[in-house]
């Protein structure tokens, strides 16, 4: 039996596009190409097109605290 090593990648990812996005979209790729890596991708986009980036802070705030749980589950 293969042992995976684990990856936990806590990234932005595109939209919107921009240099970070578009590097850190690049690894998750590579991550993904390589057997011996079990990832887990954590998006850190609160907003996935222009309307939701005016969003009340409320929904914001629930998709922080989403992503915080599911980090310290990990750990």
């Amino acid at each position: 039996m293969m042992q995976y090593k684990k990856i936990y990648l806590l990234v932005q990812l595109p939209p919107p596009i921009h240099g970070a996005a578009l590097v850190n979209q690049r690894v998750c790729d590579i991550a993904e190409r390589t057997s011996e890596l079990k990832n887990t991708i954590y998006r850190l986009n609160y907003a996935q097109n222009f309307k939701q980036m005016h969003a009340p802070a409320g929904a914001k705030l629930s998709y922080t605290i989403r992503l915080l749980m599911a980090v310290i589950a990990v750990f």
